[in-house]
């Protein structure tokens, strides 16, 4: 049974050589989410986390994304929106030598990875407010769109997932599975990032389709991420964006304050972690390939 710390040490080499190819690359990067939590509040991870996510500006994260496959070390490999069931729009960073499959996930031989850290991408917005939160609104569809394209009719839990499920099936039928990552990342890549007054980060968990409030946890002020701070984070350090404390106040509230203890619990619901195993034997073993 691994614990979280050394779950988490696996975790930092993988942020560590994520760290290496960017800094060579003069590539920009935030800790984001949990992450940026824990570099403010503990200087590393959350006691109780179980992953780490950045943030990039849309061509940087293009542009990593083109070098991983070039300058990343053995074991470490990028996965992304090119597997059929990742749901994206963003990469991981994974450990080949280890194996992180999430739960209900074992019937698909494209999600059994690594241990990981999570690389969103960061996009500049249009500028007028009513602009933005049709922009806003358009991710949001194109998303739900993206999940439903991935899955199959049966794997849907509501009436409104198996609605757009058909609504999308002409797109299921016809386009590749990569139909909407590729159509956002076009819609966004024609805008440079610093020259935007908002910023909206894609991928992000808390984007839902029309869900109420979901702008204020998806968009926020380019000011605050204009340049970084580089804080210490376990035996190294970690950027975070310049308006810190503005992101985390907008997405958390009060993050200074950890949660009651029945609520310090990793995020990922995790079928099987395994750090001394790689994640294509359990696929060979399960699948035969």
């Amino acid at each position: 049974m691994n614990s979280t710390k050394e779950l988490q040490t696996v975790i930092l080499n993988i942020y560590k050589e994520f760290q290496r190819v960017c800094d060579k690359n003069n590539l920009k990067y935030y800790a984001l989410f949990g992450t940026c939590i824990g570099a403010v509040r503990h200087h590393g991870f959350i006691p109780w986390d179980d992953d780490l996510d950045v943030a990039m500006p849309l061509e940087d994260y293009m542009r990593f994304r083109e070098l991983a496959p070039l300058e990343l070390n053995e074991p470490y490999a990028v996965y992304g929106t090119e597997n059929k069931h990742w749901e994206g729009p963003c990469i991981k960073v994974h450990n080949k030598n280890t194996t992180f499959l999430e739960a209900h996930m074992e019937n698909y031989p494209d999600r059994y990875v690594g241990v990981f850290i999570d690389i969103f991408p960061l996009c500049g917005m249009a500028k007028t407010r009513l602009s933005q939160k049709i922009e806003s609104y358009f991710c949001d569809l194109a998303q739900t769109l993206n999940i439903r394209q991935r899955r199959s009719f049966a794997a849907e839990d509501s009436l409104i997932k198996k609605l757009f499920w058909i609504i999308n099936l002409p797109v299921k039928l016809f386009a590749p599975y990569y139909f909407y990552t590729d159509m956002i990342e076009a819609h966004f890549k024609k805008r440079s990032f610093d020259n935007s007054d908002r910023v909206i980060c894609l991928g992000s968990a808390s984007i839902k389709w029309a869900h109420k409030g979901a702008n204020k946890h998806s968009m926020f002020s380019y000011e605050d991420f204009k340049s970084t701070i580089s804080i210490p984070f376990e035996d190294g350090t970690i950027p975070v964006m310049c308006g810190y404390d503005r992101y985390l106040s907008t997405v958390y509230g009060d993050y200074m304050t950890p949660p009651p203890a029945e609520e310090r619990v990793a995020k990922h619901a995790a079928e099987i972690i395994d750090l001394n195993k790689p994640c294509a034997e359990y696929r060979i073993e399960r699948f035969g390939k």
